[in-house]
């Protein structure tokens, strides 16, 4: 059974006889995608993939990755303690407050 694969041609050397192919250039980017999908204010579902000591990262659609800032977990005077409460692959409702496809970031608050 013969597969076709979309690729792009990054390069062409003919002194050696190669040609370099891009994969990833011919999908689109999930960044922009996610951008043009959601505005600000929206509420997203996600998992937890990761909890640091500045915020929760959140798997989101298109395989990227939002965050939730550690300012924006709880009002305490120490809000380390209310990380406490979460754990990797907790299911999180989240609002959409910035989004930067050129950077590739996404800030999240936890829905209320």
């Amino acid at each position: 059974m013969e597969q076709k694969i979309k690729v792009m041609i990054l390069e062409i050397d003919h002194d050696k006889r190669r040609i370099s192919l891009g994969l990833k250039q011919t999908k689109a980017n999930p960044w922009t995608e996610f951008s043009n999908k959601y505005g600000i204010g929206d509420k997203v579902d996600g998992h937890i993939k990761s909890i640091t000591d500045f915020g929760i990262f959140v798997g989101l659609e298109g395989d990227i990755d939002g965050l939730i800032h550690l300012s924006d977990i709880s009002d305490d005077d120490d809000p380390k303690d209310a990380l406490e409460e979460y754990k990797k692959g907790d299911k999180l409702e989240c609002i959409v407050f910035a989004v930067d496809a050129e950077r590739e970031r996404i800030s999240l608050k936890l829905s209320e």
